[in-house]
């Protein structure tokens, strides 16, 4: 019986080594189940690390980012009223490369565009309806698209009547107060100007309007030799002539007396205007207009401005100095010295006055000397 169970026994152990020296083949499934294993290993392991561990995550509800006001329609006619904060019109708008203002009378401030850029400029009326003063840039802001593009505008206050201009910015306007502002927006030369968006902002009240520069061209009057021009309430003034002279004299010169002559190669071109003061008090006469001057639609020049004292014998050349009394009247002319050349046209001329603009058609020649 012994003899059977070690015979056995050692018929199991070369089974068991024969198993041990045969060639497996490697098994994906094997590694698979393996890599299985140590998940299992590892999850549990995070299941022990974090258990007793309560973890909350909140989601805030986030506030839909706020978009621009939406613009309501702009009038580029009327006052634009917005209630217990301000009231604006749209009184002109042009293209320039120098801002001067309408009745320089001496030392002024004015805005020249870089090269390559012109101004697109809206004049715009603007009162404060608050119970307080403001700034004037707080209570009106605009922006401009053209060609697609948008420019923002920076705004500049007439001042002393139109003499110079003010920063907005520092410009105190009180309550019920009105102030002219100058918005000017800076884009490249030869921008079309026959589709322009303008939008102006005041407080929440967003307001735009589309137009073409060439609209605004209606709002300046015509600027004749013999015209009157006058509101009935200020201001009578008539254009008695308008030459080309390198000379200017008193008409009655005697004894001592002032006159103008132009450097060499320039000259003057004059317009002769007559004015009477309507209003109850004195009147300065650099307080009558202002005239500028366009030589073939892009070189400006400005007019400085003399009258006549003593009845004709001399010219005066310090109009801020000097008034008119009321239902009196003065002569003055308005001097702007250009070149020669300048002569030959096209010449326009704009007339300033009463805060209204006037305007010559583009002129080939204008006369040499007085008419008769």
């Amino acid at each position: 019986m012994k003899r059977w169970f070690w015979m056995l026994l050692a018929a199991a152990m070369l089974l068991g080594l024969a198993a041990c020296t045969a060639t497996v083949a490697p098994d994906d499934s094997g590694a698979g189940e393996a890599l299985a294993a140590e998940d299992d290993e590892q999850a549990t392991d995070d299941e022990q690390a974090t258990d007793g561990l309560e973890i909350t995550v909140n989601f805030e509800e986030t506030e839909p980012e706020p978009t621009a006001a939406e613009a309501a329609p702009l009038d580029l006619e009327a006052p634009n009223t917005v209630e217990d904060q301000v009231a604006y019109t749209i009184v002109n708008a042009y293209e320039t490369t120098n801002v001067v203002p309408p009745r320089v009378t001496g030392v002024h401030t004015y805005y020249e565009a870089p090269a390559g850029s012109t101004y697109l400029v809206m004049v715009t009326d603007v009162q404060n309806l608050g119970g307080q003063s403001a700034r004037a840039d707080t209570l009106l802001s605009a922006s401009l698209e053209a060609a697609g593009s948008q420019y923002p505008g920076f705004s500049i206050v007439e001042e002393d009547g139109g003499e110079t201009f003010g920063y907005a910015n520092i410009t105190d306007v009180g309550a019920l107060q009105s102030v002219r502002l100058y918005f000017l927006f800076e884009v490249p030369e030869g921008t079309d100007t026959t589709d322009l968006t303008v939008t102006f902002t005041a407080g929440d009240d967003v307001r735009a309007g589309s137009f073409a520069l060439s609209t605004f061209e209606s709002r300046v009057g015509e600027l004749a030799i013999g015209q009157e021009i006058t509101d009935g309430e200020t201001l009578s003034l008539t254009v008695e002539d308008i030459y080309f002279s390198t000379t200017l004299y008193p008409p009655m010169p005697s004894g001592y007396y002032h006159y103008y002559s132009a450097d060499n190669g320039n000259t003057f071109l004059i317009v002769k205007v007559s004015a009477t003061n309507l209003g109850g008090t004195n009147l300065r006469y650099s307080g009558v207009a202002g005239v500028t001057c366009v030589y073939d639609g892009k070189y400006q020049y400005s007019a400085s401005a003399c009258f006549e004292e003593d009845g004709g014998a001399s010219l005066n050349s310090y109009p801020d100095l000097y008034d008119i009394a009321p239902l009196g009247s003065g002569t003055l002319y308005y001097l702007m010295e250009v070149p020669a050349q300048v002569e030959e046209g096209p010449v326009e001329i704009t007339l300033y006055t009463m805060g209204q603009y006037y305007r010559t058609g583009l002129a080939e020649t204008l006369p040499a000397a007085p008419a008769a």
